[in-house]
């Protein structure tokens, strides 16, 4: 009964808590996490009703055309970020396979443009493949994306044996990946140390669930 009566408590306010971090980036990927839950669940129509529902939003609110297309400072500032990233990537083959290093983003890809004028000082380009190719070079980008790949071939071979822990599983993974695209959900100590526990918690309770 308590459980009950606390998840929705918890859930109220971790919506409130989204609301007030104002991160469009957040917004879009519980939205994703929807959609995406709910066609695996096999609600499509549902699914097609929130999508021609986005639409409609999308074309009558200016302020949600400029977020999704990039046209504020912010998504501005991000493909400036991207830009700067493929070039350094694109320089030359070292440059592609091994990346800038760790914690070198600033130092070797944003710092030769930097105008404090324009853009403060950021340390990742907010875009999770190149988060892991700047950073730790081709492999790592393979490496992060393997395990990412495994842990949802991992829950979707026992996605019929525990249906409601595999949309839930589905939908972390979704978050964290759309999310991921306009900004940085593993590189800081307590978002990695995160990521690790919650995909160790996936992991361990589809593998476990394997018959001997």
């Amino acid at each position: 009964r308590l459980l009950l009566i606390a998840l929705p408590i918890i859930f109220l306010l971790q919506m409130i808590a989204v609301v007030f971090t104002k991160s469009d980036g957040t917004v879009l990927a519980l939205g994703a996490a929807l959609i995406g839950t709910l066609f695996l669940a096999g609600y499509k129509k549902s699914v097609a009703a929130i999508i021609i529902a986005g639409v409609l939003v999308i074309a009558v609110v200016p302020k949600v055309q400029s977020v999704l297309l990039f046209r504020d400072k912010a998504g501005h500032n991000r493909l400036t970020l991207w830009t700067y990233s493929a070039e350094f990537l694109t320089a030359s083959p070292k440059n592609f396979i091994a990346g800038a290093g760790v914690r070198q983003f600033f130092r070797k890809i944003q710092k030769p443009y930097y105008n404090v004028k324009e853009m403060e000082r950021l340390i990742y380009p907010h875009n999770i493949v190149l988060n892991f190719w700047t950073e730790t070079g081709l492999l790592g980008v393979i490496g992060f994306f393997g395990m990412f790949g495994c842990v949802g071939v991992q829950v979707y071979r026992k996605r019929n044996e525990h249906p409601a822990e595999a949309l839930l599983s589905w939908a972390i993974l979704i978050v964290t990946l759309v999310h991921g695209f306009v900004d940085v959900p593993y590189f800081k100590n307590d978002l990695a140390m995160m990521w690790w526990v919650v995909n160790a918690l996936i992991v361990g309770f589809f593998t476990n669930s394997v018959p001997a």
